[in-house]
Order: C-alpha cells, then structure tokens, then sequence
C-alpha cells in the first residue's frame, strides 16, 4: 500500500473516532441536563396542582 494510502486512511479512521467519541460525550451530556430540566418542569407542576387542590 502506497504511503498516500495509508495516510488517508488513519488520517480518516481518526477523524470517525473523534466524531463519534465528540457525538456520545455531547448526547450523554444533553440527555442528562434534559432530564434534570424535566424533572424540575414535573416538581413545578405537581407544586402548582397540589397549591389548585388545597
């Protein structure tokens, strides 16, 4: 295999893992502030429908 050949393709292997290590940090991250906002968005409510009950 010529040096050009080989060059590319550890050149593109590294760009591939770098893109999926950026992609699984980045929606690991998200899904857990999404979580965290939602579950606050559900302690509000609750709080607001017991306030509407009492």
């Amino acid at each position: 295999m010529q040096l050009r050949k080989k060059t590319l393709l550890i050149i593109g292997a590294a760009l591939i893992s770098l893109i999926v290590v950026l992609y699984a940090t980045a929606s690991t991250i998200l899904l857990h502030d999404f979580h965290n906002l939602e579950a606050q968005y559900v302690r509000q409510d609750v709080a607001r429908a017991l306030g509407r009950i009492r």
